[in-house]
């Protein structure tokens, strides 16, 4: 067993941001959008990473800008000092966003380094046609 890995504290709403960067591990669907998607309603599959006692897939909110989307992902909170288990997987996750013509920038939110509490974001730009 290990102990949980983050301590930032919950979100408002009982959540934690996701662990989205594998350190290698393991290949991030989301970077592997394709350049161009046609307009409409576009799923867009990313991966989150963590224990399986611990880190459960709890939803994600979607931002938008001109030409940016942020989308964070989010896990149940675990409580500082919690025993997880040693397992590290991957979660397979998406969501539907609706895209108009143009080119956008995707953005993925979450801890990209495990343990050391850095939140970043993975992009992506692809061409909506």
């Amino acid at each position: 067993l290990f102990l949980g890995c983050n301590d930032l504290g919950p979100e408002p709403d009982g959540k934690q941001l996701s662990l989205i960067d594998s350190g290698g591990s393991w290949a991030q669907e989301f970077l592997a959008t394709p350049d161009t998607v046609t307009a409409g309603s576009v799923v867009i599959n990313y991966n989150t990473f963590g224990s399986s006692s611990c880190n459960v897939p709890a939803g994600e909110t979607m931002a938008t800008g001109t030409g940016v989307v942020t989308i964070t992902a989010y896990d149940v909170y675990v409580p500082p000092g919690t025993a997880c288990t040693e397992d590290f997987g991957r979660f397979n996750r998406s969501v539907t966003l609706t895209l108009g013509a143009g080119t956008v920038e995707l953005r993925l939110r979450g801890f990209v380094s495990l343990g050391n509490n850095v939140i970043g974001d993975l992009r992506r730009t692809v061409v909506v046609k």
